[in-house]
């Protein structure tokens, strides 16, 4: 993947040498493309891009069905999405909290500036998918046992498959219909926060308010308190 000095986004196929406009950007200001990751099995794509001049807003492109999705808007600026490690969720940092708390004035600033005005959300590409940071009660662990069995039964599916011989489906599952709607906030509290990545147990997210180096922060991925 990259872009042009025409604000142009291309994906471009190493083997065959073709490419193709993903996106382009309308924004005059030097916002730009960014922040990309992939999905595991590699045929998602999400990313961030330029809006109002300052904000970022992101985005996520399906390249098998050439489909091009927007999943935040432009009111609050987002950036850093990292897959989970099964693919059913997309986190990602956005600056949605404006607290007057603290002094608002900075040295040498023109306008006013916010503190710890970023959190931490994900996006469930799964309609069914389970935020992992929910408190169980007795349906949730009914589903969740439901959900281990049936990756359980999908799993033994590959194994018998790749012992036939078959391709391996490199497809991963979303459900467009209402995805902008299924978002969740992960239970920490605001920060500095500007880069993100995920393993299947943890979160890592740099806390930098811009003094010094910033500080590493790990979160569990867990709904126990």
């Amino acid at each position: 993947v990259y872009h042009d000095n025409q604000r142009r986004l291309w994906l471009l196929n190493l083997d065959s040498r073709k490419k193709r406009q993903i996106d382009i950007e309308d924004n005059p200001g030097d916002g730009g493309f960014g922040d990309f990751t992939w999905s595991s099995k590699g045929d998602l794509l999400a990313y961030r891009h330029g809006v109002a001049g300052v904000r970022g807003q992101l985005s996520l492109y399906d390249i098998n069905n050439d489909r091009l999705e927007r999943l935040t808007s432009a009111k609050y600026s987002s950036s850093a999405p990292s897959f989970s490690a099964d693919d059913k969720w997309l986190y990602f940092l956005s600056e949605r909290f404006f607290s007057t708390s603290d002094s608002v004035w900075r040295d040498r600033m023109m306008g006013p500036s916010f503190r710890k005005r970023a959190n931490i959300f994900a996006l469930a590409l799964e309609a069914d998918a389970q935020f992992p940071f929910t408190e169980t009660d007795e349906l949730i662990e009914a589903k969740q046992a439901a959900e281990k069995a049936k990756e359980k039964k999908a799993k033994e599916k590959k194994k018998k498959s790749k012992k036939k011989g078959k391709k391996e489906d490199k497809t991963t599952r979303v459900d467009w219909d209402g995805l902008t709607e299924r978002l969740y906030q992960v239970p920490v509290s605001n920060g500095d926060y500007s880069d993100l990545a995920v393993t299947d147990s943890h979160l890592f997210v740099l806390d930098d308010p811009g003094r010094g180096p910033g500080t590493l922060k790990t979160i569990e991925i867990t709904n126990e308190n």
